[in-house]
Order: C-alpha cells, then sequence, then structure tokens
C-alpha cells in the first residue's frame, strides 16, 4: 500500500509550497478529545481484505517519536509503486530521509491534520493522515515542482492536478485523505479500512465532504466506504514493464454525511 496522493504528495509531501512558513504545534485538546481510538480487531466481514482472526491492530495518534518508523514502513510499502519510484528517482536514500522527516514533522505542526498510526505489538504498520480544513486546498494552488525534479513528474502533477480540478471545482471546503499506507504483510486485513473509518466517522460528524485520489488496488475498499469515482487519470511513469493498472489514479468522493 501507498500513498496514493500523487497530484500533491507525490513524495509523501504534505505542503505543496516548501517556502510556506511552519504553523505552530495545536497546543489545545480539542482535537485529541474528538479522536475515535479504538483497540480494534480485524474481522470486518465487509472489507475486500481478508481478516486474520487472531492479529489485533491497534489505532493511536501519531507522534514525532513515530518518525523514524513511518518512514521505514512507508518506504516498505511503496517499494514496487511504479509512481513512487518515479517520483523519487532522483533522490539518494540520505535526500529521501531527510525530506521524510521535514515532511512528517510538518504535518505534525499543522493543526487541521489529523493522523493516525496503526500498530501491532507496537510496531507501526500503516498510517492514514486527513488534511481537515478548506484553506488547506491552497496546497494544490502552489507550483506543482520546483525546477530540476523531471518532466514525468510534471506531467504526473499536471494531469492530476487538471482532473482534480474539474472534480472539485475550486470547491475545498472538503476532507482530504491525503496520507496511507500499510505494511505488505497486513494487505490482506481490514487494518486500512480500519484506520480510513476512523477519519471517516469525525468528518460525517462536521457534514463534510471527503476526497481521494485512489489507487486500483484501493479502489473496491473506498467504494464500499461510501466514495464515488468521479474520474480516472491515467499516468505516465518512466519505470518498464509495469501493468498499465498500475498507472491509475481514481479521484473519488464521498458525500457529506449528518
Amino acid at each position: 500500500m501507498s500513498f496514493f496522493d500523487a497530484a500533491d504528495l507525490p513524495r509523501a509531501s504534505f505542503f505543496r509550497d516548501p517556502s510556506r512558513r511552519p504553523l505552530l504545534p495545536r497546543r489545545d485538546s480539542a482535537i485529541a478529545t474528538s479522536l475515535h481510538l479504538a483497540t480494534t480487531t480485524t474481522t470486518s466481514t465487509l472489507s475486500t481484505r481478508k481478516p486474520t482472526p487472531a492479529m489485533a491492530v491497534t489505532l493511536e495518534l501519531f507522534t514525532e517519536a513515530d518518525i523514524p518508523s513511518a518512514i521505514t514502513a512507508y518506504a516498505t510499502a511503496t517499494a514496487n509503486d511504479p509512481i513512487e519510484r518515479t517520483t523519487s528517482v532522483h533522490l539518494s536514500d540520505a535526500e529521501k530521509k531527510e525530506s521524510r522527516t521535514n515532511e512528517w514533522t510538518l504535518a505534525l505542526q499543522n493543526p487541521f491534520a489529523r493522523i493516525i498510526k496503526a500498530t501491532e505489538g507496537g510496531t507501526l504498520i500503516g498510517a492514514a493522515g486527513f488534511l481537515t480544513h478548506e484553506v488547506c486546498g491552497l496546497q494544490w494552488t502552489a507550483p506543482s515542482r520546483k525546477g530540476g525534479t523531471g518532466s514525468v513528474e510534471k506531467e504526473i502533477d499536471d494531469r492530476l492536478a487538471q482532473a482534480r480540478e474539474e472534480v472539485l471545482k475550486t470547491d475545498y471546503d472538503v476532507w482530504h485523505i491525503y496520507l496511507a499506507f500499510l505494511a505488505p504483510s497486513h494487505q490482506h486485513t481490514s487494518a486500512w479500512r480500519d484506520m480510513i473509518s476512523w477519519g471517516l466517522l469525525q468528518a460525517d460528524e462536521v457534514g463534510k465532504r471527503v476526497y481521494i485520489q485512489a489507487s486500483p488496488a484501493d479502489k473496491a475498499v473506498y467504494e464500499e466506504l461510501g466514495f464515488e469515482v468521479k474520474k480516472a487519470v491515467r499516468l505516465l511513469t518512466d519505470t518498464e514493464g509495469e501493468s498499465k493498472s498500475d498507472y491509475l489514479r481514481y479521484l473519488m468522493l464521498r458525500p457529506a454525511k449528518m
């Protein structure tokens, strides 16, 4: 599993404008007291990901201490993703680590971001992040790439940006799932569904639509959760030998529920 929001976050980039000053950490407990944290057993009968009956997965708030584990888990989860390989091919391992660390740190400073981690036996196996305010849509108006990162990357950005505007029509008053990944060892459990449902419950409480750019592998799960495909976009990569379906991204919306 991987980050699938390639238009905005093809390299797990949480903010499109790198010149934006980091937001101060939120110091009140409003978000923390409203989070639906729980220990869940992955036994959902609805999920297309088959449950492992004996496996208990715990959902907890993501913290700064989780960043190193998340970087490692994300790299494993996206190792075979053609979009990820294309958009990070020019980075060394050290540059990837530095970039990821900065991005996670900025995400934790964003008062409109809610990030959950899934753990098993104390080991981080995945994470999901939601942007919960329409001002976060401003990330989509920033330049798609800094110079020198490759024409293929820019084409990926541009195609998805155009398609996104056709779907949202500048109405950014949506919750945006900008981050989602899960360890390959847990792909056939409902842990993915549990993480996403955690955020959807909160979006429902405030009557907000939810937006996602999903991969073919995850499209069915999102449909089960009430998302509707609004547009499919075929992307180009510079990786040879991949299935054509690997290049697709589905732009999906979940209607507001009260």
